[in-house]
């Protein structure tokens, strides 16, 4: 009887594990959707490594840039796109409907300020890359 009732709460024990488990990943799923927008490294450079057309935007300063970017990266500083300065010939080149990739040196402040921007300007799927190029250098990818 005594182990009947100890089978019975450790099933109950892992079913709630488990269960609790589940629910903390999709409240945090949900959570990175809304707030962080980010996508994780290593997704961003095994989607890059499948695709080297992939629709990315740097948002450093031009100086950043001429010093190192990642292949096929378009600049845009976010500083440019927080004024009221005219960015439309630059964001005429990334399609709305498709995913955009936002870079900065170490996936802070001004990626994450570009990406949320961007979102507001009607790019959806606009996620800024967490570690931005310094992760990128540190794992050994090419710059231009």
């Amino acid at each position: 009887m005594n182990i009947s009732r100890l089978n019975i709460l450790l099933l109950a024990s892992i079913v709630l594990f488990f269960t609790l488990t589940n629910c903390r990943r999709n409240q945090n799923e949900i959570q990175n959707d809304k707030d962080s927008l980010g996508i994780k490294f290593h997704l961003f450079n095994e989607k890059y490594n499948n695709n080297q057309n992939l629709q990315i935007l740097d948002t450093r300063t031009m100086d950043e840039y001429k010093s190192g970017h990642i292949p096929g990266a378009l600049i845009l500083p976010v500083q440019d796109l927080e004024s009221a300065k005219d960015v439309s010939s630059i964001l005429s080149n990334f399609k709305k409907n498709e995913e955009v990739y936002i870079y900065c040196t170490a996936g802070g402040p001004r990626s994450q300020r570009a990406t949320k921007i961007l979102r507001t300007l009607g790019f959806k799927k606009a996620y800024f890359v967490e570690g931005g190029i310094a992760k990128w250098i540190a794992s050994g990818n090419p710059i231009e």
